[in-house]
């Protein structure tokens, strides 16, 4: 419509303009557009002096930067759409991934980088792990607390665990109140170290509310990465099993699958032993 009503006065300056608009929507900078546009009026008004009346080429000039300045005026209010549509877009991705409560990754958000850290250590042979960590007796906390005191433990736990983990590492809220940290380039040697300064840290930090204080313990459960290890849920699997027996064996601890594995192969042969000695005659 804008090419055609510049059309009606000049089609050299109709096909300037069209070149304009396309040039526009290429995604151009609204700077890189508005120097085009003034070089098509100031063409036009030496086409318009050399070849028409002075007044009449005066009347189309002002009707041609008219509708110049309704084109750039469309095309600033586009960008400012686009802009404003940009920064919710990522405000709402942000909303989307972060657990409101912890300020950690929420649980789509953690599998989803858990999933891309797994594909890429499994690739390139790099070392991996997976720490669960559960609040010990949390129930017994909301009840002491209430559910407001209980809101109050997690938020704490969530700045300490940003506080103590590595930037590289990655943790999210995987339930109620266990969480889950990506150890990227970790063996268990690390894993370990990691998991006994969480524990300090969260044991030299207690919870306060309405003047009551809490020491806070958690149990933590590791597995490293390896070869027999199928997809990410399977890490979180060994994860979550070593994380109850750490449970079981009254908190305020971690273990490891790898130990639990060791634990197993050890009474396994024990069991093997006494067996063969039983049939001895």
């Amino acid at each position: 419509m804008y090419c055609a009503a510049i059309s009606f006065f000049s089609p050299y300056a109709a096909a300037v303009s069209l070149i304009l608009w396309l040039y526009c929507r290429t995604g151009q900078p609204t700077a890189g557009c508005a120097i085009p546009s003034l070089m098509v009026s100031y063409l036009y008004l030496i086409y318009a002096f050399a070849r028409k009346n002075p007044a009449t080429a005066w009347f189309e000039l002002s009707l041609l930067a008219a509708l110049n300045g309704f084109a750039l005026r469309t095309r600033l209010s586009c960008d400012a759409l686009a802009g404003a549509l940009a920064l919710r877009n990522a405000t709402l991705e942000k909303l989307a991934a972060i657990d409101e409560l912890t300020a950690l990754y929420c649980r789509r958000q953690i599998f989803d980088l858990g999933h891309r850290e797994f594909s890429r250590c499994s690739r390139g042979g790099e070392p991996l792990c997976v720490l669960l960590l559960d609040v010990d007796r949390f129930k017994d906390i909301n009840d002491r607390l209430g559910h407001a005191g209980g809101d109050r433990t997690l938020q704490n736990l969530g700045e300490i665990l940003r506080d103590s983990l590595r930037t590289q590492d990655l943790v999210g809220r995987y339930g109620a109140d266990v969480f889950l940290a990506l150890l990227p380039d970790t063996g268990l040697a690390g894993a370990e170290l990691t998991a006994d300064r969480l524990r300090r840290a969260i044991n030299s930090r207690p919870i306060i509310h309405d003047s009551r204080k809490i020491t806070l313990t958690v149990s933590m459960g590791i597995a490293v990465l390896d070869s027999q290890i199928e997809d990410f849920q399977g890490l979180v699997h060994r994860a979550d099993v070593a994380l109850y027996e750490a449970k079981r064996r009254g908190g305020d601890q971690f273990r490891s699958w790898f130990s639990l594995d060791d634990h197993r192969s050890a009474r396994d042969r024990r069991l093997g032993n006494l067996r063969a000695s039983s049939e001895l005659p």
